[in-house]
Parts: structure tokens; sequence; C-alpha cells
């Protein structure tokens, strides 16, 4: 049994964790929960040897450990899958899965015969299309994410510590993923599951430890909590009395804002069609590889249109690109923040105003107190929980990194806002916070394509939902409830006529 007792780690003024306790059983999968910025990420990290804590103990089966490295914590049996990921882009899914575990012969050569068998089993049982030899920075991030399990999963753990390794995969993928922990924990293995999909933990794991401003809140069985339970633990407040965005009808009478017609991007999106109005959120959804990311993309600028036409305020849009889209008011917020979002060596205040500064007029100056002003207010609005603006963005939880991209957008003056799964690894009280501010803002006009991997996200925030199979739109929901998710998962599957309810 790992035991990790009086964990404290500080980051200068800021404390991260305050004498956090966990445990870890083998044969059971331990849900680790809490807000954003609560320590799940830094006691995961304490533990796979990543980062060194400034006081207590740490040991397995009553034996101290001192970790400080990744191998010192592999050598004793604990593997970390990384949020963020520890793959490595230009080399090959082979050499990522067997990067620090080489197969060798008797003479110290590496076995390549052996890696290439083991490999193609991997890869089969994760369900992964992919080749052996193939570069890991041509794989997208669902792949990415299962690949990072399966690397953690080679060194044969005693302990597994999962990090956020859900946030970008796809229902189907949660299931594989599922069986696969399922399996290694009827063999013994001891599994720490973090998570903000509280569906995800009620199926998956056995007990659950909740930390809350860096202290071990409460542990116990899972059975005996609700959403409810575990909300009031993470927060201090019941769920009920967290926000609950409310629905406002769609101002369909002034005229679309957006007019997409016949869009295609290469194989990938074919004679997609759909208008969005002022007011008005649409959802967007599908499985893995269904366009649905090449859409939002070519809607913004940044994938190049191969036929079809855009129009935004009734003007067709000729050229495209991002910069002309943010000139003209129309915004994207990727859920991918560490390749598509924040700078994380520049501070909190040059990750705000970014966006800001790039469409001055080059000779124009930045006012420091205006930006400072609206800079601080924002922060106050979306609660990012800062030690300060000038510290680095990397200084901030995943979750507050996440809002901080919302905050850069929100600076600017737009009237369309494009999100392709803006809440990863965002928790559920922040999740309801970003809602809540989208709404007020539809309620004002900000009209909203929105896509997320989490049915019932689509379903709480949406006023349509368009649902995408085989790179084009096979159903759309006009009619928008919490009942709907089996319905959405039988589209995705293609398992419905092209049609509208």
């Amino acid at each position: 049994m790992l035991e990790a007792r009086n964990i404290s780690k500080r980051y200068g003024q800021t404390t991260a964790l305050d004498k956090a306790e966990l445990s870890m059983r083998p044969g059971e999968i331990r849900a680790l929960l809490g807000s954003n910025g609560s320590g799940k990420s830094t006691v995961a990290k304490i533990l796979g040897g990543l980062v060194s804590m400034n006081s207590g103990d740490i040991t397995i089966d009553g034996k101290p450990l001192s970790i400080h490295s990744a191998k010192d914590a592999l050598t004793n049996g604990v593997a970390l899958a990384y949020q963020d990921y520890s793959l490595v882009d230009e080399l090959t899914v082979e050499e990522n899965l067997f990067l620090n575990n080489a197969n060798v012969t008797m003479l110290g050569f590496i076995d390549h015969k052996r890696r290439d068998t083991d490999t193609l089993e991997i890869l089969e049982r994760f369900h992964l299309a992919v080749k052996p030899h193939t570069l890991v920075k041509s794989l997208d991030e669902s792949d990415k994410s299962l690949l990072e399990v399966a690397k953690a999963l080679v060194f044969h753990p005693l302990y597994l510590i999962l990090d956020e390794v859900t946030a970008c995969l796809h229902k189907d993928q949660v299931l594989i993923l599922f069986d696969i922990l399922k399996d290694e924990k009827a063999k013994g293995l001891s599994i720490l599951f973090i998570s903000h999909r509280f569906d995800e933990v009620f199926e998956l794991c056995d007990t659950v430890t909740i930390f809350r401003n860096g202290c071990t809140e409460y542990s116990s069985a899972l059975n005996n909590l609700t959403n409810d339970d575990i909300v009031f633990y993470m927060t201090g407040q019941r769920e009920n009395a967290c926000l609950q965005p409310a629905r406002i009808m769609n101002n369909t009478k002034a005229g679309p804002i957006l007019s997409i017609q016949n869009l295609c991007v290469g194989n990938q999106v074919t004679d997609v069609s759909l208008d969005l109005f002022p007011g008005e959120i649409l959802g967007v959804c599908g499985l893995q590889g269904q366009g649905q990311g090449e859409f939002l993309r070519a809607v913004y600028g940044s994938k190049k249109i191969t036929q079809g036409s855009i129009a935004y305020k009734g003007r067709k849009q000729l050229k495209l690109t991002p910069e002309i889209s943010l000139k003209s008011g129309v915004a994207f917020i990727s859920g991918d923040r560490d390749s598509e979002g924040i700078f994380p060596d520049r501070s909190i205040f040059e990750n705000m105003n970014i966006s800001r500064s790039a469409l001055r007029f080059i000779f124009s100056g930045i006012r420091f107190k205006q930006s400072t002003s609206k800079a601080e207010k924002m922060i106050k609005m979306l609660n990012i929980v800062t030690g300060g603006m000038s510290q680095p963005a990397s200084s901030l939880s995943g979750g507050n990194q996440q809002k901080l991209i919302f905050a850069r957008n929100l600076l600017l003056d737009i009237s369309v806002l494009i999100l392709d799964d803006p809440t990863k690894g965002v928790d559920i009280h922040a999740r309801k916070e970003i809602q809540e501010i989208l709404r007020n803002l539809a309620a004002k006009g900000l009209a909203c394509i929105y896509y997320s991997s989490d049915y019932k996200e689509l379903a709480a925030i949406s006023d349509r939902i368009a649902v995408f199979y085989e790179g084009t739109i096979t159903k759309e929901f006009n009619n928008v409830c919490d009942e709907i998710e089996s319905d959405l998962a039988a589209a995705m599957l293609g398992a419905s006529k092209v049609e509208v309810i």
C-alpha cells in the first residue's frame, strides 16, 4: 500500500498542498477529485517524481521512499500518465512506448523484433489505428492521450496515476480505456484516477479522496457519496446552490450572423451548411475524426476551405485567416491550451492582452493603466486564482489557464465565439461559471459554436446541437433537453438518417 502523509508544497507565496494525505491500495481504483488549483496535479507530480515536496512522508508497505526523479518513482513501481503528455513528437509511436524501457538482447542490443511485436499488441489493445513507426506529432490529441497511458503501463507498475487522461477522449475511447484499467485492476494494479467527469468516476472508481485548497477534505468509499456530496466537499456549496445557466430564446428574426453554405475541407468535411444566429449557442458533437475539429478551424480561418462559402453579418468572406476573423469579431478558444492557448513563460497580464496588442496599429502603444484595470475585472469575473498578474501563466492550475484563455478573448469586441472542447480539464464549479458567463453574453447577442466531447455538458449549454458523422452533419436537435444523451450517442454512431428534430 502506498501512503502519502502530511504532504506540503509551496511555490513562493502560493501554497499548493498543505499537509495533504492520500493512500492507494493494491487492486483499487481511487478517484482524486477537487476544484482547479486544489493540488491534485501537484500531488500526482510529487508521487511521479517531477516535483519535490517541502515536507511530508511517502511510504510503500510502511517503507519510507525518497522520490527525487521520475526514475526513482518508476524504480519503486509508481508510473504517471501526464495530463500534458511526456511524449516526444519527433519520435515514432514505438520509440515513445519504449523510450525509457528498451527491450534488449543478452548482448545488450535492442531487440527490435520483440519490440515490434509488443508495440503491435499494445496498439491493438488500445484500439489505436496507427502504425508503430508513425511519428507522434502526426497523431491527434485523443490518440496521444491513450498512448500516454500505454507508455506508463509498459513499465508494469504497481501504482498507476492518471492525471486527466480522459479529458480529450471520446466516449468510445473512454470505454476502451476503462476496460483496460478494470483488467489491470483485476491483476492487482492500484490506480489513482484524476478527473472532472463525475459519470466516469462513478463508473470506474471504488474509493475517492477529495482535495480542497491543498488539503485533504474527505476520503471514503465512492458508493457513500452523491454528485451533490462531492461538489459540497470540493467547493463548500451544494450543487443546487451552484450557478445554473438559464436558456434564452434565439434571436432568429434578426437573420443569421454567420451563414455557412456547402462547406468542404479536403476529404475531412463534406457539404456542411448551417446558420448561426445572434444570442444562440450552437452545440457541435461527434466521435473522434468525424470532421468537427476541421470544420471549426475552417470557420475561424486556420484551415483552408476547398469548397463552399462563409458569410459574416451578410457579407461573404472571400479570404479568411485568424487575423481577419479576429478583426471581424470572430474568436476561437481551443481546449488544447498547451499548443494552441497559453504562452507559459509569459506573464498572466501578457497572456490576457496578447490578442488586443496584436490587433492594434503598430505605433498605437499599450495603455497599461487601462489594460491592467480591464484585466483585473476579467480575473474577478472569471474567478481566476492567481498569485498576481506578473506571475507566469505556467504558475496557474490547468483550469485557471483555460479561464485565462477565455479572459483573453472576452477582452476583445467579438460577436461570434468558436469553442473547441473549451472546458477540458476544468472542474465542475468552474465549468458552471463559464457556462453562466457564456449565457449572459449570449443574452447580449454573442453567438457561439460550442464543441464538447462531454454529452451532458453539451446538453446543458446548447440551444441547438448539430451531430457530425463522416465529415458532415447527419442530425440536428432543435429541442435540447438533458434527456437527449442517448439520442446523441446513437446519432454519433451513425445510427440515424439525416434529419432535424
